[in-house]
């Protein structure tokens, strides 16, 4: 699902052939290569890693490997359920708002955090477990439902679950990259100067925590 998508187990497998990649390499797992990219847009560092031939290859098996897997099971009646976090904080200059996106090795722009539910877990657990494993953030207060919507996702009906997450007292920790295959940028960005290439539900997302538009039943 877009900008909550999970690609654990494919990103799993890629990682196991990556372990070595990392031994002799201290806190710099996986071959991560972690820097602060300054723009002029931007008005917060992001954190990247570079790609390598892991992030590549799930990037082009992700779309097929889905498509397959997803009509298939719709074809056993079975849905998709995800969560997305919509984290917003004040600016540290103190002169507005800004929101938490990621950018993904497997799609094109810029997301929000999130990711598929597990057999047998719940939402609020899938939020606290996505946010630990993607950018290094542990929830600490319960956020608050924004909306669920539905869409057609790679052969059958997806239902994102937005939250909002209230990123001065709702989490702790440092956004940061972890090293995995999924995520390869971050950053904190100003609500009036976010970065190019935004996804499109995303910003029909503000619109609607703005209160610019109402909420759609479609992501």
């Amino acid at each position: 699902m877009p900008c909550c998508s999970s690609a654990s187990a494919a990103a799993g497998e890629l990682g196991q052939a990556g372990e070595t990649e990392a031994a002799g390499m201290g806190e710099r797992k996986m071959g991560i290569d972690e820097r602060i990219l300054a723009t002029q847009q931007d008005t917060a560092p992001r954190l990247s890693q570079a790609p390598n031939w892991r992030h590549r290859l799930l990037g082009v098996i992700y779309g097929p490997a889905n498509h397959v897997r997803n009509t298939l099971r719709h074809m056993l009646g079975q849905q998709s359920i995800g969560v997305c976090a919509l984290i917003l904080r004040d600016n540290p200059a103190g002169d507005g708002r800004e929101v938490l996106l990621v950018r993904h090795s497997y799609r094109p722009g810029w997301c929000l955090p999130g990711g598929g539910l597990k057999r047998g877990e719940a939402p609020l657990a899938c939020l606290a477990r996505e946010l630990r494993e993607e950018v290094g953030l542990t929830l600490t207060e319960p956020p608050r439902l924004h909306h669920i919507y539905m869409q057609p996702w790679y052969g059958m009906i997806d239902y994102p679950i937005l939250f909002e997450v209230d990123g001065d007292r709702g989490v702790s920790g440092t956004a940061r990259m972890m090293g995995g295959l999924e995520i390869l940028e971050l950053g904190w960005f100003a609500l009036d100067a976010l970065p190019a290439e935004v996804d499109p539900p995303v910003m029909r997302r503000l619109a609607e925590w703005r209160g610019e538009q109402p909420r759609s039943e479609r992501w």
